[in-house]
């Protein structure tokens, strides 16, 4: 387990939606269950508030139908290793 880097392991695709209701997509790579990343003001800056969050692998070919969180730390699914895919996190935004 691992915390992932918002400059190296994942990247912005996607932001839209005013604040209070945003949708963001970031691409990831190179993560594995249980591995954390902060989507929040202390890391990648996107959310203030997670409200639903979905992880979609590549590398297992398997989607996540929800991916855990606490405030704006989302951890990885099991069953990834290694991965590379996409996060849809819906909340407010900063």
């Amino acid at each position: 387990m691992a915390t992932l880097s918002p400059s190296t392991n994942a990247k912005l695709l996607m932001r839209t939606g005013p604040t209070a209701d945003c949708l963001v997509v970031l691409a990831l790579e190179d993560f594995s269950a249980g591995d954390t990343l902060d989507i929040g003001p202390s890391g990648a800056d996107q959310l203030q508030v997670i409200e639903r969050c979905v992880v979609i692998t590549i590398t297992n070919t398997a989607v996540q139908i929800a991916a855990s969180f606490t405030g704006t730390v989302v951890t990885m699914p099991a069953g990834c290793s290694n991965d590379i895919g996409y996060m849809m996190a819906w909340g407010a935004s900063t």
